[in-house]
């Protein structure tokens, strides 16, 4: 019997690490791999949903805390990300691929090519009048009024509304909805679980209890208004294509600490610090999970050195934003 090397691993994300062991050469012949049809059920997946998570921490992660003042209102806030909410303001009447190409990617290259927003994660999905709204996250203040002006101008291209010269359309703004995460301690699980949440709307629907059982064959009136308004989870309408994306850099981090550190005073420390971070811990059959607050493990993430957190992206924000007014 052969005897595979294994080697252990920790892979850590802003709010946990796993520690495994991973194999140094394939188990598998590549000839047993079956391919696989990435093609979602209309819903967000578990995976999926855990991806979703940790790219919104890790964007809370890399960005710092910004104060916007505005001048007419003589008020300051901080916050951490947006919540961008768009949609349309009339019937959808083109494929959801043709509006995310054709509204969505502009949308998002022009956040990042005069906004400065270099990360950025969206989420698809439909609403109960069968069109579709995207939720975006990002890490710089945009106002609401360059937001509302850009998307009307892309609806109104394609005859979704009327725009006039200082952005608005005959809708208002209703088709754009901005919010700001203030509290780091809660953004990171308050906008995953909002961006990744399940596709289901619960509605109450007549439903008949079911009629009681006889033994006679006579006719027996039964009192058919006897209905069961309990709430049923009904599936909205699937969204064709991809249901979610972030941007590359947020793609691609992996954070994944192995034995050719082990001998670095780095590795030693970093496995020192992350098990002192976790407040709780779970042992599977083939792994270990350590979960820890965030805002702890962004005070010791920061004296790992680059050569751990290599693969995270390197933005350049600015941190202080003056308005006019934050209301008009």
């Amino acid at each position: 019997m052969l005897s595979i090397p294994f080697k252990r691993c920790v892979k850590v994300h802003p709010t946990y690490a796993a520690a495994y062991v991973q194999p140094l050469q394939d188990i598998h012949s590549k000839e047993n791999h079956l391919p696989v049809l990435n093609v979602h059920a209309g819903t967000v997946s578990s995976k999926s949903a855990g991806k979703i998570r940790n790219g919104v921490n890790w964007m809370l992660y890399c960005t710092e805390k910004k104060r916007v003042y505005s001048k007419k209102e003589g008020t300051t806030f901080t916050f951490y990300l947006n919540f961008i909410t768009l949609t349309l303001p009339s019937d959808q009447r083109h494929s959801d691929e043709f509006l995310k190409e054709f509204l969505l990617t502009p949308f998002l290259e022009w956040m990042a090519r005069t906004q400065g927003c270099k990360m950025w994660l969206w989420k698809a999905e439909s609403q109960t009048n069968g069109n579709i709204h995207f939720h975006i996250t990002g890490h710089v203040f945009i106002h609401w009024k360059s937001i509302r002006k850009k998307w009307n101008v892309l609806l109104a291209k394609y005859g979704y509304c009327k725009v006039f010269q200082d952005g608005t359309n005959d809708k208002g703004n209703a088709a754009t909805q901005i919010k700001a995460a203030k509290n780091p301690e809660q953004v990171g699980g308050y906008l995953a679980s909002y961006i990744g949440k399940d596709d289901r709307l619960k509605l109450k629907i007549k439903k008949p209890k079911g009629l009681p059982q006889f033994s006679t064959t006579k006719k027996v009136s039964v009192n058919c208004r006897d209905y069961d308004y309990s709430p049923h989870s009904v599936l909205k309408r699937y969204i064709d294509g991809r249901l979610w994306s972030c941007s590359y850099n947020l793609s691609r981090i992996n954070v994944l600490l192995d034995e050719e550190l082990m001998c670095s005073t780095s590795f030693q420390d970093c496995s020192s610090d992350v098990a002192s971070l976790s407040e709780q811990s779970r042992e599977e059959k083939y792994y270990t999970l350590l979960f820890y607050r965030h805002l702890k493990f962004k005070k010791v993430g920061m004296a790992l050195g680059e050569k751990i957190f290599e693969t995270l992206p390197k933005i350049t924000e600015r941190k202080y934003y003056t308005v006019e007014s934050l209301f008009e």
